[in-house]
């Protein structure tokens, strides 16, 4: 896609994903020497899920939602190979385009926000010279670029959009732009990186540099250009190892072996000699050079009179500066649910300034949200980031919050989940204007220093559009369309442009659905099948899930856990946990319709049947589908291990509109072995995605739909975009084309879903889209001047050229009898058949 533009809704009828990444090591402590080259680097002993200190258990944090969240993706993806992105875009490249191949009538993708929403940042950096210029690295939306101040974003090279940028930085004299990927934080749910990319024009086009390391290489979490030497350049990695490049990126060194994760490295040249100081935070250590990088000493482990304490967990750092000094030194640590240390002499002493503010909140999330950052010229003056935002006038001693998340939906205050804290290149005293960013985008405040949590801030979303969908629903004259974010709950998006979504709370938001004979009732859900249900439109909602008995019981449901809207009774819902719950009264009583056993893992996938409502398929984590033969506990697993089918999590079920016999499974593999077919109900299977001449790229499969009017049409979402077939899945085109919009390509794309015959596509990490892959398309003149043409047969188009332009490669035409006048004339560029109708067809 290279540009988003405002669309009104009207003009349609009424993600290795990384969960808690982290490594074990051996070693660290004390001073380390800068190190020539990589073969001095010792082997990591062990790579974790989970980065914990010592044999720290995961913990809870807030709404149980970073565990559950690492968990879900753990138990979806598993082990995710090295190069497995750019392995995916080179197979994708190599596929048809839609109007070479066969796509299933796919069109123009229209995209439809939230532009006002947000995603996760961590990576922000503003134009020093031209402070109107700022670019953000979305964590699996790629790289954004705003010319008016964050006013409105813009998507700059594709090549990267559903790569997980993590950090950001630009050189002094900006000659170049440098974008670090991987998210090696606690709670980074997207894929690993595929090292560091650079640009020189100023973010549109991107080159990836040399990796030195490909296991070093796929988190890199912080990125620090040398303020005085030109081409030096920092990375610091998630497995605990400081690159050092001097000639802007073409080749590394390992400065530094930290022995613990890596996070953090800042350099200052505000010295009283002016050598450049740097430091390097991580977990459970903290390392400070005082000559340019040329030894390093731990603050934990070293040989210093008072030290940080050993037990810090995660360390993020800030200097403060001063004129003719040398730089007082803070730290944020993880531990005891945030603490502020501080050091006045070089590092020699650490003392302690603040613990108890809780900024990590109850349940310690400062693994996951955790920034710094210190007013130049007045070490006094601190802001700390974790779910809120923090201030402090006096070093640290006591903070005021300044912002509140559960403001944040009522456009008064700041996101939750703070990344990262950046000045405006003009910041003063007299203008001390910051940037935040976080789990929902970019907002700014003008002084943070006088004001109150609900006053004062600017949501720097418009046109951002990195919004991390699970799943969605429409209406079926898409009057409202819904969809479950991460971190931005479950968003309602009725008519208007791409910045009109409505959130209704916080949290992270799961499968939704909508009543298809009242559109005022819709179910959402958050976390751990928390099911809520409105009757006013989306305006409000009561929760239903206390009466799931799985719900209540630990480890019962998937963090992201499926329920359906029954097809044949409005009043019914299925939901799947341990047991699979129904209930017949929209979701104020529930039953079990299959009881759980201790062996069966958690639902995953339900589907029923369109012609056979009495007929259930359901998918398990571990890779077990299920098919019911009516709605009494009567139930048969289905798997066929002579096939090969991969025991994986299932991650859809697509039923043919027209035969309930006929099933496709999708399955989240590395294998190329993702989706499977049955024709008898489940009693044998073939697998579909990989015997043609233009098989699917290998990787999972999110989600899998056939077209409602015509089944011979399917349609897949990867971690590359949507694909469709025409013959069975022996051949796959990928996504169509059309100059300025390439829709949901290169895009992890969640869940695809419809309303009528239009058929939306829920990214994670580019927002939602819309297309109409029509089957037919009608045409008669006599239809001049009537209101609401559609191509449909009852409001056929009045012209062909108007046809043409709505039908996608494969839609038939067909024109009625008579004489049409085009105008200017009549291109015919799509694939399909054009057929008249009750008589012959003059074109002029």
């Amino acid at each position: 896609m290279s540009k988003l533009t405002r669309i009104l809704h009207g003009a349609i009828p009424a993600l290795l994903v990384v969960w808690a990444v982290g490594f074990t090591f051996d070693g660290g402590g004390g001073t380390a020497d800068r190190l020539p080259g990589l073969e001095r680097s010792p082997d990591v002993v062990a790579e974790r899920i989970a980065r914990k200190g010592g044999d720290r258990a995961l913990r809870t944090l807030s709404a149980a939602t970073k565990v559950g969240r690492d968990e879900y993706w753990r138990e979806r993806l598993g082990e995710v190979p090295s190069g497995y992105l750019m392995s995916l875009r080179k197979q994708a490249n190599a596929l048809p385009l839609t109007n070479e191949g066969k796509d299933g009538g796919l069109a123009q993708w229209t995209w439809l926000g939230p532009g006002n929403i947000g995603g996760r940042v961590r990576a922000f950096v503003i134009d020093p010279a031209n402070p109107q210029r700022m670019w953000l690295g979305g964590v699996s939306g790629g790289i954004w670029r705003s010319t008016d101040g964050g006013n409105w974003w813009t998507p700059m090279d594709d090549f990267m959009a559903n790569l997980a940028v993590a950090s950001m930085a630009m050189t002094p004299d900006r000659q170049f732009l440098f974008a670090g990927t991987g998210e090696g934080f606690s709670g980074g749910f997207v894929y690993a990186g595929e090292g560091i990319f650079r640009s020189a024009d100023l973010g549109l086009t991107w080159q990836q540099l040399p990796i030195p390391n490909a296991t070093d290489f796929r988190y890199i979490n912080r990125l620090a250009v040398h303020p005085v030497i030109d081409g030096r350049l920092y990375a610091v990695t998630a497995n605990g190892r400081l690159y050092r490049s001097d000639d802007d990126g073409n080749t590394w060194n390992t400065d530094l072996l930290l022995g613990v994760n890596g996070f953090d490295v800042k350099i200052s040249d505000q010295t009283a000699d002016g050598t450049p100081w740097i430091m390097v935070g991580g977990n459970n250590d903290m390392f400070l050079s005082t000559d340019d990088g040329a030894t390093y000493t731990s603050m934990v482990n070293g040989p210093i009179t008072s030290s940080l304490p050993a037990a810090a967990l995660r360390i993020e750092v800030a200097f403060g500066t001063s004129a003719g000094s040398d730089p007082v030194l803070y730290a944020s640590l993880e531990r005891n649910n945030g603490e502020i240390w501080r050091s006045t002499d070089g590092g020699d002493t650490w003392t302690l300034r603040n613990t108890g503010t809780n900024v990590f909140g109850s349940n310690n999330q400062g693994d996951y949200d955790n920034t710094l950052w210190v007013e130049p010229g007045n070490t006094n003056r601190v802001v700390w980031g974790g779910i809120d935002l923090w201030a402090s006038t006096n070093g640290g001693t006591t903070f005021t919050r300044v912002s509140d998340w559960r403001q944040y939906h009522t456009g008064l205050s700041a996101h939750a989940d703070q990344h990262i804290i950046v000045p405006h290149p003009g910041y003063s005293t007299a203008a001390p204007t910051l940037y935040f960013g976080n789990d929902g985008g970019v907002q700014t405040h003008g002084n943070i220093w006088n004001t109150s949590p609900t006053s004062g801030w600017t949501n720097l979303a418009s046109g951002l559009g990195i919004t991390q969908f699970y799943a969605g629903a429409a209406a079926p004259d898409a009057s409202v369309v819904m969809g479950g974010a991460q971190d931005n709950s479950f968003l309602r998006f009725t008519n208007g442009n791409s910045e009109s979504w409505y959130q209704n709370q916080t949290g992270d938001g799961g499968y939704c659905a909508v009543k298809t004979t009242d559109p005022s009732v819709i179910y959402a859900s958050t976390q751990n099948l928390r099911l809520r249900r409105s009757r006013n439109g989306g305006n409000s909602y009561a929760d239903i899930s206390g009466n799931i008995p799985d719900v209540a019981r630990g480890n019962s449901v998937l963090f992201i856990a499926p329920y359906k809207l029954d097809l044949s009774i409005a009043t019914a819902l299925t939901a799947g946990g341990k047991s699979i719950w129904r209930s017949t009264d929209e979701g104020d009583n529930w039953t079990a319709m299959r009881d759980s056993i201790p062996s069966r893992s958690l639902c995953s996938a339900i589907e029923q049947s369109p012609t056979n409502p009495s007929r259930y398929y359901l998918g398990y984590a571990d890779g077990t589908v299920s098919r019911n033969v009516d709605l009494v506990p009567n139930w048969t697993d289905l798997q066929d291990p002579g096939a090969g089918m991969p025991a994986r999590f299932v991650t859809d079920i697509a039923v043919n509109p027209t035969n309930q016999n006929d099933v496709i499974v999708a399955f989240s593999t590395f294998t190329g072995l993702a989706l499977w077919r049955s024709f008898n109900a489940g009693s044998s299977w073939s697998e579909i995605s990989s015997t043609g001449l233009t098989p699917l790229p290998i990787g999972p499969v999110n989600t899998v739909t056939f077209h409602p009017q015509n089944p011979s049409w399917i349609y897949v979402g990867t971690d590359a975009g949507v694909f469709a077939t025409e013959d069975g899945g022996l051949n796959w085109s990928r996504t169509t084309g059309y100059p300025g919009s390439e829709g949901p390509s290169n895009t992890k794309v969640s869940d695809l879903f419809w309303a009528g015959d239009f058929l939306y596509a829920a990214t994670y990490g580019r927002g939602m889209y819309v297309t109409r892959p029509l089957v037919a398309i009608y045409v008669n003149a006599a239809n001049a001047g009537n209101p609401g043409q559609d191509g449909s047969l009852a409001r056929p188009y009045q012209s062909v050229n108007q046809a043409e332009l709505a039908a996608g490669h494969g839609t038939d035409r067909f024109i009625e009898g008579g004489t049409y006048d085009e105008g200017n004339g009549l291109e015919l560029k799509q694939r399909g058949v054009i057929s008249a109708r009750n008589g012959g067809v003059v074109v002029k």
